[in-house]
């Protein structure tokens, strides 16, 4: 029994430390589908001085391989509204008030997050 213990430890010492090389398995990630990218393009300003309160929100969004399926529109973390097509608009009656707004693009079974813009709606009695 020792004797048969003592061989497998040999034979598992030789296959760890042999100096016979081993090649390496090139691993090859096949071409699949790439995220989705979105910048907003409405509003531009971050102080919105407006008496109508209605905004319509844009945002660009492409896809390298596939096709963009929609984007949903986001103010202060709510989800307003969404457009599934290019150029993608979304028009929300916005009260006074601090707004955080963002975008998402969907495409590929992923989604992709714009860059956040904060901005102000207030009523400039001196602007009329």
């Amino acid at each position: 029994m020792k004797t048969l213990r003592v061989v497998l430890m040999v034979m598992i010492a030789f296959e760890m430390f042999s100096c016979k090389k081993k090649e390496r398995e090139e691993v090859v990630q096949p071409a699949g589908n790439t995220k989705p990218t979105i910048s907003l393009v409405e509003p531009e300003s971050h102080n919105i001085t407006t008496n109508s309160y209605l905004m319509t929100f844009e945002a660009s969004a492409s896809v390298e391989s596939g096709s963009v399926t929609k984007v949903a529109f986001f103010l202060n973390n709510l989800r307003i509204g969404e457009d599934a097509t290019s150029p993608y608009t979304y028009t929300y009656s916005v009260p006074l008030g601090n707004y955080t707004l963002f975008a998402r693009s969907y495409a590929n079974g992923d989604s992709t997050q714009s860059d956040t813009l904060v901005f102000d709606i207030y009523n400039c009695q001196a602007c009329r």
